[in-house]
């Protein structure tokens, strides 16, 4: 369901772009003890954690799993430990990258695009809340993924021709519980 899940979020970003090409960068950074050969590192401690990599950094709580991106545009996720047998998702935070091969992104033109491409992908969608500060643009929206009632909010960076969007996927009963960590994460992010 995540690569699912992901795998469209990034179709309809590119679609949304209407570009004729696409480039990534993905940086395969070390941010915390290199675990042999594993792609998932999860930090021990209290302290706040550093991902950084080549195109932005964010510090993140502990007990949040890093996930390096394995795919085109997708930089990273990070992911909530699971809490119990029964919980069968578990919430997220995905960084993608975005680039324009024509000109420019604003925050305006890169908010219509989210906007468009959330109401494409969100099966029964309902935007609760949007607003543009003067360095991101930002929304929730509620809407049902895989038969669940899920919640996102979603942040997005523009420099130039690249857009950083951080992306939080909850379902809809969990995404308070998160949502203080979820927002120093966002806080923390630097694009480079």
């Amino acid at each position: 369901m995540n690569k699912r899940f992901i795998y469209l979020l990034l179709i309809g970003m590119f679609w949304a772009c209407a570009e004729t090409s696409t480039q990534t960068t993905n940086e395969n950074t070390t941010t915390i003890q290199d675990t042999s050969e594993k792609k998932e590192q999860t930090p021990t401690g209290n302290t706040p954690q550093t991902l950084d990599q080549a195109k932005f950094s964010l510090q993140y709580p502990t007990g949040w799993t890093v996930t390096k991106g394995n795919t085109p545009g997708q930089l990273a996720t990070l992911t909530t430990e699971q809490t119990s047998a029964q919980d069968q998702f578990r919430e997220q935070v995905h960084i993608t990258l975005q680039r324009s091969s024509t000109e420019a992104f604003t925050l305006k033109k890169l908010a219509g695009i989210i906007e468009k491409q959330v109401t494409k992908e969100v099966k029964a969608i309902n935007i609760t809340d949007k607003e543009t500060k003067n360095d991101y643009f930002e929304m929730e929206y509620i809407g049902n993924m895989d038969g669940r009632k899920m919640k996102w909010k979603k942040r997005a960076w523009v420099k130039n021709k690249e857009a950083l969007i951080m992306t939080y996927l909850a379902e809809f009963e969990n995404f308070d519980k998160y949502i203080k960590e979820v927002n120093e994460m966002m806080g923390s992010f630097k694009a480079k």
